[in-house]
């Protein structure tokens, strides 16, 4: 296994996942070596934990519960989030890109897509924002 080219750092202003904890997580993600979850799985690459950061960055607000991070089998990763009445996964391929998304809302009700991914992922800021409402 190849040393890992992904930093994170706590102390990237705006940017709230980062911090001690969920550098612990990405740091054990990435010991995962080919064959962790049984034959021909493989080792999560760098272009997954990048694809994440970046989605977390750029499509999630700021105050949203931080996510569950799960590797997957193919080398990718998937950002789950469940809360009372809310669950959502958005899974990521070893290249980095989102590839599948499922919402289950009980006020809006349920949405699994890898064909209309962004429209999903859209309901799920939307369910993550009325979700930081009720937790109010």
């Amino acid at each position: 296994m190849t040393p890992s080219n992904v930093s994170v750092r706590a102390d990237d202003p705006g940017f709230v996942w980062l911090d001690p904890e969920f550098g612990q997580v990405i740091g054990q993600i990435l010991q995962l070596r080919p064959g962790w979850a049984g034959p021909g799985s493989e080792a999560v690459t760098d272009n997954a934990i990048v694809g994440i950061l970046e989605f977390i960055r750029r499509r999630l607000p700021l105050s949203s519960p931080r996510p569950s991070v799960v590797p997957t089998a193919l080398g990718g990763l998937q950002l789950e989030w469940h809360l009372p009445g809310l669950d959502v996964e958005v899974e990521f391929d070893a290249a980095g890109r989102a590839c599948d998304a499922a919402v289950a809302d009980e006020r809006r009700g349920i949405q699994v897509s890898s064909d209309a991914l962004w429209e999903v992922v859209d309901d799920l800021v939307t369910s993550l924002r009325q979700g930081e409402e009720r937790a109010s």
